[in-house]
């Protein structure tokens, strides 16, 4: 989804870096929300703040939305927001998460594996449909896949004993900042298979047939798939490990190898003076 994050941060002067310490959250996370990620509204409003600009200016998909909602009467519009499940709902669309619950989604596999992931409010809605499907034809493999804030996770269907979904649970999931490999966990094993690999190129043209070999890994995860189907994945040391769809139980893929790097000037966390320089 559009914004203009990014526009604004460069004429303030500001790096990624310098404007996740302003609003208190990652660089990575400033990161993911210019290249279209949804915001939670906690977050977007204190990017507004930092860059002293209005929502529907910073995102301006926004803008129908709050206007409707500052007609209809006088009181505060984020506190219409928080208790209007329909403003929520289009805002939701409109690249702001508004759901005032932080959700996560607690599976656990046949294996006995527990994990949990914390998800947008959107996100919720989706998988809230999804789980309530019967599932697919016994020939084929289905894999029911998500995104938290790190992660792009992938779980076989038939391999969970149970999904739950969780609200305001006192807690939130761990996910290492750090982590840059693919875990694999398999059908009635505990410990996952760890994969140190490279990131995809940054996206390139839609025209592109080579997408990368995790954005392509995602692309076939996203539909129903043979049994025997052969997922191809190459470490960092150039092996390749071939996996078979049926044996997998669920997937653990970084977002930043699929979304490619920020540029190496962001993280240096200098801020810019507004003439192309950089001070402090």
């Amino acid at each position: 989804m559009d914004n203009n994050v990014r526009t604004l941060r460069e004429k303030a002067g500001l790096t990624q870096s310098a404007l996740a310490k302003a609003v208190g959250t990652s660089q990575q996370q400033v990161h993911r929300i210019e290249q279209g990620q949804a915001a939670r509204i906690d977050v977007a409003l204190r990017i507004c703040h930092a860059l002293g600009a209005p929502m529907e200016k910073v995102f301006p998909k926004t803008r129908a939305t709050l206007r409707r909602l500052a007609k209809e009467g006088p009181e505060n519009v984020v506190e219409k927001i928080l208790h209007d499940p329909k403003a929520q709902e289009s805002l939701g669309r409109e690249g702001i998460d508004a759901d005032p619950a932080q959700w996560m989604l607690k599976l656990q596999l046949l294996s006995g594996v527990t994990r949990v992931y914390n998800i947008s409010g959107p996100e919720h809605k989706r998988l809230w449909s999804i789980l309530q499907d019967g599932g697919e034809p016994l020939e084929q493999v289905s894999f029911m896949v998500f995104e938290t804030e790190k992660l792009t996770v992938a779980v076989n269907r038939r391999a969970m004993s149970y999904a739950h979904l969780l609200f305001d649970a006192g807690f939130m999931a761990k996910e290492d900042e750090d982590v840059m490999g693919v875990s694999v966990y398999f059908l009635n094993q505990t410990e996952p298979l760890e994969l140190d690999v490279e990131a995809d190129d940054p996206p390139g043209d839609a025209d592109e047939e080579d997408e990368g070999q995790f954005r392509n890994l995602l692309l076939v995860l996203d539909l129903p798939v043979a049994r025997q189907q052969v997922f191809v994945i190459t470490d960092v040391d150039g092996e390749t490990a071939f996996i078979r769809a049926e044996n997998v139980a669920l997937i653990e893929i970084p977002r930043d190898l699929t979304e490619g790097a920020p540029d190496l000037e962001e993280f240096d966390g200098e801020v810019g003076d507004g003439s192309g320089n950089k001070v402090g």
